[in-house]
């Protein structure tokens, strides 16, 4: 597998909720401001029937990443608009593993 090396951030695009705790990620992932979000393995690795263990984030055989959209549009194709209250940009650095979408 080829792994780009970027020198400027990717520029992506999510969706957000919203509550009384604070912007949550759609999976419920507290965002905390100011703060990066760094991508870990949140699955339960490990699990000798899943043959995985535990790794750093992101693995292709794994779901574990930060994911984004490459653009608004590409957000409302996915269908992704609808479950959240709050869009917007980010900026992802470090291992970029990049798909059709995002």
């Amino acid at each position: 597998m080829n792994i780009p090396d970027y020198i400027m951030p990717v520029v992506g695009y999510r969706v957000w909720s919203w509550d009384a705790i604070g912007l949550k990620s759609l999976n419920g992932e507290l965002w905390m401001p100011g703060q990066p979000l760094s991508a870990a393995c949140r699955t339960l690795a490990g699990r000798a029937e899943d043959g995985l263990a535990v790794h750093d984030a992101p693995q292709m055989n794994c779901t574990c990443g930060v994911y984004a959209a490459k653009s608004l549009d590409c957000l409302r194709a996915l269908g992704y608009m609808r479950y959240g209250s709050i869009y917007g940009e980010l900026y992802l650095w470090g291992t970029v593993v990049e798909h059709q979408l995002g």
